[in-house]
């Protein structure tokens, strides 16, 4: 995930879907953490990049959560 407006829409969406403080998340940082149903890896690369990393057999599941996230927040 990047985001071309800096680090408040990563934190934005991952407010809604991980547990994690992100506060204390900063670049260089991964942790595993439940996301929806789905148990996966999140590693913050820098302010403005977020990799999610999931189990090949729950890509879809992991892309649907994102992408409707996402999208909720554009709503707003």
């Amino acid at each position: 995930i990047v985001s071309r407006a800096g680090s408040r829409p990563v934190e934005a969406l991952l407010s809604k879907l991980v547990n994690i403080d992100l506060a204390d998340f900063g670049p260089g940082r991964a942790t595993r953490t439940g996301l929806e149903h789905m148990s996966c890896f999140v590693i913050r690369r820098s302010d403005a990049h977020v990799a999610v990393l999931g189990a090949r057999s729950s890509a879809g599941s992991l892309w649907h959560a994102l992408e409707t996230a996402a999208k909720r927040l554009e709503e707003r």
